[in-house]
């Protein structure tokens, strides 16, 4: 294999698959060593796991009624929320769903109906999470954090050899990414942590296919890549696939130094190969998510400059030193917001770059500065976020490509380290003597900061941060002077092999490790396997209601059913939490609720949040909101009739239409003529249909007023809905589920048009007589893509299994 430099000792050998047998396996007893501390270092930080306890905050529940109203041991970190409003409902639906027989496509608990499909952190199509259902949910749980650890750790100790970094040095590298800050933060975040770890693989995977030109490492590559791209977060797989083509870029442009201008294309095709096939792979998983963004308004937002000053980047990467990685007591601390690998790493990433002992230095160093710069909004690289896709997102997130390469870097100035302080001692004393003088500098300008800080509270976390810095600063200056010690004429009969190396290593990974364990203690939640799903005698009573009728949540006195809590308990609701859902649901809640629509097109988080107030609406009740949920008790109305008092109050809606009905009479109006209609006082949606007249629907009845019939739902499943309905002459027959593509329906099986009636429901005209409709819902397109990543996931597996069979018949000694 080809690589820039020599390893650092030439007894330590890049990660080869075409060395000796016998030398593959004693390089492999070593290899598996450093896997095993780096499982052992995931298992430290995971520690409650070997306890039992499961890592995900679900003790947030008890921040809203009904559980707050009811005995609870006090929530651990409040910020942590998105864990049980997010991914456990989303871990308890596909769960359910698999469990009564169904591929959880749609999702009927939130938003009155979503696309599941679409929801692009699911991990419905992630490999590892198929493995994961076999084991109870808290099992599940609890293994996913752990292998999402050990995943970047090993990933990025696999990435280092392969670039011929010493095995210590990769350990170095591997542990500092394992332990970033970030991914620390993103434990109990299944969306995060588990696209996390794959990017290393990634780059060291697309590496190896472009050096070997090997048929069988291109597949390998494609084949990571696509894991990556079903396993959660996009935001992370785009900035992922982005530093693999900015790899692969580097890479053909070294080759088009050294063999020519063909073979640099040839590079730069595989690269292209790789990507693109990681698409079609993921294609299943893709389609649905990119019908979504045509239906959804948040990707119009434009995100403007960062709002912190650039010296918020000293709370970002060295929160030893400046407190916190928050502004201000009280702010909470997400993954967003620490870049954090550790003191050691970033003075050893600094060595990398100023003995420059590789060329790829320049391009991880490069690497990291356009995270800055991206971040930031610095000159031009302000309009990065503009391009499709970056647009609403948060652009601190790329500090995820900055963690990556200064890890990296890292390992590379280990091995850099100890081989000049070896050939060089009197020029890596100076080094030495200025990195301390640097550090010892920046320790001064933190505690003059915490010393003239207004923020007496902000100050004190400041002064115990500082203490802990100074320690750990104290440490790194230690394990960067052994190699200076070692090598003194005191210690020089010992020679580089003897005490030294081993010395240097132990003391390097221990000062590491006590910084990375250490970086934010008692954090993440975990909580014991019982309260996963906590029980409430008002989710009891409401579960045993027989009628379909979906519930609303109204937040004063207090909030009541935080959107997506109902999901844990298999409850239609109008509200939800997702990063993303329908214009037409905004724009229908709208009429009676301004609060709904999105505040501002500049914020990504505008509309998150679908959390409807308008209870006694008109909107509501035809919605089917046959049930308001509230900490406290509403005013007296003829319209709601209390049906449940305890830790909360639950009121019946007399005026609520039924789930599917029939009318005969309506008209075809304007998608603003119809919103407007929906907000005037004298609309009766019992009396009169509205239809979409875009669409173009068959000539309505005519008449003074509708004739209105209830119809029977036969099954309400999660992907499909039957109903029966009997009318003497021509009607429609309304479902009050939201008309989204995909759905269709047929009448006594003969396929029909599904349109959009009050601009949000699925309406279907109906012949005289009696009729059994079914509503059903697959993805657009969704077998086309289904094909496209099976053929895909065919032709990558039997590819690698040609190559293992031939390795196997004709084995290299």
């Amino acid at each position: 294999m080809t690589t820039d430099t020599q390893p650092a000792q030439a007894t330590d050998t890049p990660l080869s698959l075409h060395a000796p047998r016998s030398s593959r396996l004693r390089d492999l007893k070593r290899d598996a060593a450093a896997f095993v501390v780096i499982l052992a270092f995931a298992l430290a930080l995971c520690s409650p796991v070997l306890a039992g306890r499961v890592p995900i905050a679900a003790d947030t529940l008890n921040l809203w009624a009904p559980w707050s109203q009811l005995p609870h041991e006090p929530v651990k970190n409040p910020i942590l929320a998105d864990a049980s409003l997010l991914y456990l409902p989303w871990m308890v639906f596909a769960r359910e769903a698999l469990a009564d027989g169904e591929w959880p496509l749609w999702d009927p608990f939130a938003f009155a109906g979503f696309p599941y499909a679409a929801n692009s952190q699911s991990q419905l199509y992630y490999p590892l999470t198929w493995l994961l259902w076999l084991l109870p949910l808290s099992g599940a749980i609890q293994v996913l954090a752990v292998f999402n650890i050990c995943l970047a750790g090993w990933g990025m100790y696999v990435l280092c050899r392969g670039l011929a970094i010493s095995r210590a040095g990769s350990l170095v590298a591997g542990l500092a990414f394992a332990g970033s800050g970030m991914l620390q933060l993103a434990i109990e975040i299944p969306g995060v942590a588990s696209v996390y770890g794959w990017l290393p693989w990634m780059l060291f995977a697309a590496d190896r296919a472009l050096r070997t030109r090997s048929t069988s490492w291109l597949a390998a590559a494609t084949l990571v890549c696509g894991m990556q791209a079903v396993a959660g977060h996009l935001q992370w797989v785009l900035y992922s696939f982005f530093a693999v083509g900015c790899w692969v870029a580097w890479r053909s442009v070294s080759t088009w130094g050294r063999d020519g201008l063909r073979a640099a294309l040839r590079s730069a095709l595989r690269g292209a190969v790789i990507l693109l096939g990681a698409i079609a792979l993921a294609a299943v998983h893709l389609a649905p998510f990119v019908e979504l963004i045509s239906q959804a308004t948040r990707t119009g937002g434009r995100v403007s400059s960062n709002s912190w000053p650039l010296t918020y980047l000293l709370r970002l990467v060295i929160p030893e030193y400046f407190g916190t990685a928050v502004p201000s007591v009280g702010v909470p601390m997400v993954f967003n917001d620490l870049w954090s690998v550790g003191i050691l790493p970033l003075l050893l990433c600094v060595v990398a770059i100023l003995l420059r002992r590789r060329q790829d230095v320049w391009f991880w160093g490069g690497l990291a500065l356009l995270a800055v710069l991206v971040t930031y909004g610095i000159g031009p690289f302000l309009y990065v976020r503009w391009l499709p896709g970056l647009n609403s997102l948060l652009p601190m997130r790329i500090g995820y490509l900055f963690i990556l390469a200064v890890a990296l870097l890292a390992g590379m100035g280990y091995d850099a380290w100890l081989d000049f302080a070896r050939k060089h001692s009197g020029r890596a004393f100076v080094l030495f003597a200025c990195l301390a003088g640097g550090l010892i500098a920046v320790l001064a300008l933190a505690q003059f900061a915490q010393a003239v800080t207004l923020d007496a509270a902000l100050g004190s976390l400041q002064a115990a941060q500082l203490w802990r810095g100074w320690l750990l600063s104290i440490g790194a200056l230690v394990a960067l002077g052994l190699p200076l010690f070692f090598n003194s004429q005191l210690f020089a009969r010992y020679k580089w092999a003897g005490l030294g190396a081993p010395t240097v290593a132990v003391v390097m990974l221990g000062v590491l490790l006590v910084d990375l364990l250490t970086l934010v203690p008692g954090y993440n939640s975990f909580v014991e396997p019982g309260i996963l799903i906590p029980s409430a005698p008002s989710v009891e009573w409401r579960r045993e209601q027989p009628a379909l009728g979906r519930m609303l949540a109204v937040d004063s006195p207090g909030i009541a059913f935080n959107p997506n809590t109902q999901t844990l308990y298999g409850l239609d609701s109008v509200s939800g939490y997702d990063s993303l859902h329908t214009r037409r649901y905004e724009e229908y809640w709208g009429v009676a609720d301004p609060g709904v629509l999105p505040k501002g097109r500049s914020n990504p988080y505008s509309n998150v949040f679908i959390r409807p107030q308008a209870y006694t609406s008109t909107v509501a009740s035809l919605l089917n909101v046959r049930y308001v949920a509230a900490a406290g008790e509403l005013p007296a109305s003829a319209q709601f009739r209390p049906v449940f008092t305890g830790e909360i109050h639950i009121y019946e809606n007399k005026e609520a239409l039924p789930r599917a009905f029939t009318i005969t009479w309506g008209r075809s109006l304007p998608s603003d003529g119809i919103i407007a209609r929906l907000g005037e006082d004298d609309f009766d949606p019992r009396a009169e249909l509205l239809l979409a007249q875009e669409e173009a629907p068959p000539s309505l009845a005519k008449g003074p007023v509708g004739r209105f019939q209830p119809a029977t739902i036969i099954s309400y499943e999660r992907n499909s809905v039957t109903v029966e309905a009997d009318f003497p002459e021509a009607t429609w027959l309304v479902l009050a589920d939201p008309n989204y593509p995909g759905w269709s329906a047929t009448i006594d099986g003969q396929e029909v048009r599904v349109y959009s009636a009050y601009h949000l429901l699925r309406a279907v005209p109906l012949p005289p007589g009696k009729h059994a409709v079914v509503f059903s819902y697959l993805p657009t397109g969704f077998m086309i893509s289904a094909s496209v990543s099976v053929a895909t996931l065919l032709v990558l597996v039997g590819t690698l299994l040609i190559w293992w069979f031939r390795r196997a018949k004709y084995p290299r000694d």
